[in-house]
C-alpha cells in the first residue's frame, strides 16, 4: 500500500463511505455478538462461528450460518435457533462504536458543504439502523446496498448509484473505505481519489497490487487530504 501522503488538499465534488469498520468498529461487534451465540448453543466458540459467516455459502449476515454452526455442535432445537439469532441481531448492533473522531469530522465535511453518500454491502434496513444507532445518520444523502442496485462490491454500479445520488463525477470525487478489493480497486478502475482507511481492515489480507491514493491510520487524517476551513 501507498502509505505516502500528499501535502496537496483537494476538493471532491463528492465523497463516498464504506460503512463498517470504516466508521466504526463493526468486527468487534460482530465477534462480540458470535461470543454470546456461542454460549446459548453450548458448544464451540465465538470464533468458530465467526469464520462461518466469513467462509460459509450464505454470506456474511445470513442467519443460516448460525444454523450450519449448530448442526455442526449437534444443536438441532428450532427454539435455540431462534433465541440465538435475536440476540445476534442485538448485541451486533448494540455493539458498534464509531471511530475516534468520526461525528466531529463528518460535521466538519458537512459544514464545508462536502455532498457524501454511503456505499455499503450491508441490506438497506441494517445500513439504515447502525447509521442511526450511531448518530451519524443525518450526514448522508443517500445510502447504496445490494437491495438498491441489485449488486455487491465490487461492481461499479454501486459506486456510480452513489455518485449519481450526489450529482458528482468519478475523476473529481473520493472513495473512503477498508477494503482493497471493495473499495480500493473498483475506486481506482474508475478514476476516483482513493482513500485506504487501513486502521479498520481488521482482515488484513495483502493485495500488493492495489495501491490507493492516500492510506489513513486514523478516521480524523480525513483533514490532512480534504480542504477544510
Amino acid at each position: 500500500m501507498n502509505n505516502g501522503k500528499n501535502n496537496k488538499k483537494i476538493s471532491p465534488e463528492g465523497i463516498l463511505f464504506d460503512m463498517d469498520n470504516t466508521l466504526y468498529d463493526f468486527a468487534e461487534a460482530k465477534i462480540i455478538a458470535c461470543n454470546r451465540v456461542a454460549e446459548i448453543v453450548g458448544g464451540g466458540t465465538g470464533e468458530e462461528l465467526l469464520r462461518h459467516f466469513l467462509t460459509g455459502p450464505h454470506g456474511f449476515e445470513n442467519h443460516e450460518n448460525i444454523r450450519d454452526f449448530m448442526t455442526l455442535k449437534g444443536v438441532e432445537s428450532p427454539e435455540i435457533f431462534e433465541e440465538s439469532v435475536t440476540v445476534y441481531e442485538e448485541l451486533k448492533l448494540t455493539s458498534i462504536k464509531l471511530y475516534p473522531e468520526v461525528r466531529e469530522t463528518l460535521e466538519k465535511i458537512k459544514e464545508n458543504g462536502f455532498r457524501m453518500a454511503i456505499v455499503t454491502d450491508a441490506d438497506t434496513e441494517n445500513a439504515e439502523k447502525r447509521l442511526n444507532k450511531t448518530g451519524i445518520r443525518e450526514y448522508f444523502e443517500f445510502i447504496v446496498t445490494p437491495d438498491v442496485t441489485g449488486f455487491r462490491k465490487p461492481s461499479h454500479e454501486n459506486f456510480h448509484r452513489g455518485l449519481k445520488s450526489i450529482d458528482a463525477s468519478p475523476e473529481k470525487s473520493m472513495v473512503v473505505g477498508d477494503s482493497p478489493k471493495r473499495e480500493i480497486m473498483p475506486g481506482n478502475e474508475m478514476g476516483l481519489y482513493t482513500v485506504y482507511a487501513k486502521y479498520g481492515d481488521w482482515l488484513k489480507m495483502p493485495f500488493l497490487n492495489i495501491r490507493p491514493r492516500h492510506t489513513i491510520e486514523k478516521f480524523a487524517e480525513l483533514n490532512d487530504i480534504i480542504l477544510l476551513e
